[in-house]
C-alpha cells in the first residue's frame, strides 16, 4: 500500500480492525506501522481464509480502513486451478 495522498495517514493501534478481505477481518495493523507518511509505502497481509477452494475464477475484493474512516478498496479476480 502506498500513501499517495499529500498528508501522512493514521492507523489505529487499539486492535481495530484494519484490513478486510471480501467483508471479513482479516487482520489489523499493528503499533509499529501507526502512521505512513506521505509517498510511504508499506506492505500489508491477511488471512485469505474467505475464498472457496473450489476452482474457478473468484473476486476478491481488499479493504484498508484508516483513524478517519477513510479507506482503499480493490477488487481483482483470481483463477483457482
Amino acid at each position: 500500500m502506498e500513501n499517495v495522498g499529500n498528508a501522512p495517514v493514521q492507523f489505529p493501534t487499539n486492535n481495530a480492525a484494519n484490513i478486510f478481505i471480501n467483508g471479513a477481518v482479516a487482520s489489523t495493523i499493528g503499533g509499529n506501522v501507526a502512521t505512513l507518511a506521505q509517498g510511504s509505502t508499506v506492505t500489508l497481509s491477511g488471512a485469505l481464509t474467505s475464498l472457496a477452494s473450489t476452482p474457478g475464477v473468484q473476486s476478491v475484493t481488499i479493504k484498508v480502513t484508516t483513524t478517519d474512516g477513510t479507506f482503499s478498496q480493490v477488487t481483482q479476480q483470481f483463477t483457482i486451478t
